[in-house]
């Protein structure tokens, strides 16, 4: 009888481990590629980010201003990787009278080129005839001026909720993409 119990003990413990590989194998199967294939998006979508950043920056530094058809591809652009980005543009207006403020310390010195600073910023979800953006189509920039266009990611892709999950890290990694080019 005992021999009987051992035998049947030892049945039901392979099988129970049989089970939990089962499960485990087949948890791997589909989490892995999951996560190697969302990786992968998210690489794509900050590659895209990135390109149409620095498109709008070289855009307005080569156009001196920022038009409404290129600020609707990067609009577009950014959107379609499924992410919501905030967006902000800063313009940096060179002074009229560059080196001009001499201060009375340093008489050697000739002087320092000042700059104003200009901000807006929108929410890729936001229709593009906002206040803000109806603004920033006004702006004509100067020789001299700088432009920084900034963009960061507002949400979080499947990729981080699955590694969050499983390494039990908590929040969100900063995507923050930005290009700054100098009016020639």
């Amino acid at each position: 009888m005992d021999s009987l119990k051992s035998s049947r003990g030892d049945t039901l413990g392979s099988t129970l481990i049989i089970v939990v590989v089962i499960i485990l194998a087949a948890g791997l199967m589909y989490l892995f590629p999951l996560m190697v294939t969302s990786s992968q998006n998210d690489k794509i979508a900050y590659n895209q980010v990135y390109v149409s950043v620095v498109d709008l920056a070289n855009n307005a530094a080569t156009l001196r201003k920022i038009d409404e058809a290129h600020m609707d591809a990067f609009i577009q652009k950014i959107e379609s990787t499924g992410n919501t980005y905030e967006v902000e543009v800063q313009v940096q207006r060179l002074d009229q009278n560059p080196s001009k403020k001499v201060t009375q310390v340093e008489t050697t010195k000739i002087g320092e080129n000042l700059y104003y600073t200009e901000y807006f910023t929108f929410y890729t979800n936001m229709n593009v005839s906002s206040e803000d953006v109806q603004t920033l189509f006004n702006i004509k920039l100067n020789q001299g001026d700088i432009i920084t266009v900034k963009a960061e990611k507002t949400n979080l892709t499947i990729f981080e909720m699955l590694r969050n999950g499983i390494a039990q890290m908590t929040g969100q990694s900063k995507q923050v993409i930005t290009d700054t080019v100098v009016v020639k």
